[in-house]
């Protein structure tokens, strides 16, 4: 059943933001697109992020050609591999996820599973007009280590899934009856959810039960602000979800930025106000991710480098 709700008062509690760790932008020939890593750590064209659900953060630098690793509770950074020699050094890298002995990479032109340490690279499957994957853009491991992708080529949307041995082992039609999608997520029983958005409100349902609902959130009849934007961000441990969601005037600047946290269940529990948003030049495909309860990552470009930002809900 479709539950709607209303908030009398809605902002209850407050996100606080502080940096974790900067990663310095390098400069100069040799810093470069560089055949070997060396020399200090530093980024220069951050692709993809990810994390791996433990401690780490996972950058993919597409001119230095290389995999960064963040670790977020020493606040530790480290270059983990050089890809300048294998299947994705001549293309834009979209996507990225994690284990504690793969990553992943999906490109334009193919998804790749490499070894932790680079050594080993292996295809996956091969994307482009005559494949089965033609557009990706989101890609997802859970903790069982299952794979998939949202593939978003807009004749045929669909959610591609692999098995343990990487081969496609399902593919769902992403047409929904809904507005459209603006955001997907999955939890850790590979389980995948989207949201649609109105100016009033918006929904998460279920990708693989027809598009049901599980819950509609409807903003105060009284605020005057429309709802702008919405990122369905993901699941806790607990299973309690998070949306980024933005109120502003009609066809005007952002007023209200916030995450909206609720339960397993769709049950509301805390909107927590952030700042007002800036605009970066960095957007990844995934803006925002899931620490832990109440702890949400995401990022922001300076001058000098790319800073690696918590988000803690009070």
């Amino acid at each position: 059943m479709l539950t709607t709700f209303f908030f009398i008062n809605p902002i209850n509690a407050y996100a606080q933001v502080s940096d974790i760790i900067k990663v310095a932008y390098g400069s100069g020939p040799g810093q470069l697109g560089a055949s070997k890593i060396e020399g200090p750590i530093i980024i220069k064209n951050p692709q993809a992020i990810t994390f791996d659900g433990v401690a780490s953060i996972y950058l993919a630098d597409n001119i230095n050609k290389k995999i960064m690793k963040i670790n977020i509770n020493e606040k530790k950074v480290s270059d983990l591999f050089n890809f300048s020699n294998s299947l994705v050094s001549k293309t834009t890298i979209l996507d990225i996820a994690a284990s504690h002995d793969s990553i992943y990479i999906m490109t334009l032109k193919e998804l790749v599973k490499f070894s932790i340490d680079g050594k080993k690279c292996d295809l996956i499957a091969k994307i482009g007009d005559k494949e089965k994957i033609k557009q990706p853009r989101f890609l997802f491991l859970d903790k069982a280590m299952s794979l998939a992708l949202i593939d978003e080529y807009y004749e045929n949307p669909q959610l591609v899934l692999f098995s343990k041995d990487y081969k496609i082992n399902k593919i769902i039609s992403l047409k929904f009856k809904q507005e459209a999608v603006t955001s997907y997520a999955s939890n850790a029983a590979s389980k995948f959810y989207a949201n649609t958005i109105t100016p009033s409100g918006f929904n998460v349902f279920e990708v693989e039960n027809e598009g049901k609902p599980i819950f509609y959130y409807q903003k105060d009849p009284a605020q005057k602000l429309d709802i702008c934007y919405v990122h369905f961000i993901g699941f806790d441990s607990a299973e309690n979800n998070y949306c980024h969601v933005a109120f502003s005037e009609k066809e005007g600047p952002v007023k209200e930025n916030c995450i909206i946290k609720f339960d397993k269940n769709g049950k509301f529990i805390k909107k927590a106000q952030m700042p007002l948003p800036v605009e970066d030049e960095i957007v990844l495909s995934k803006p925002m991710l899931i620490a832990k309860e109440d702890l949400v990552l995401t990022y922001s470009e300076a001058e000098d480098g790319f800073v690696i930002k918590g988000v803690e809900l009070k």
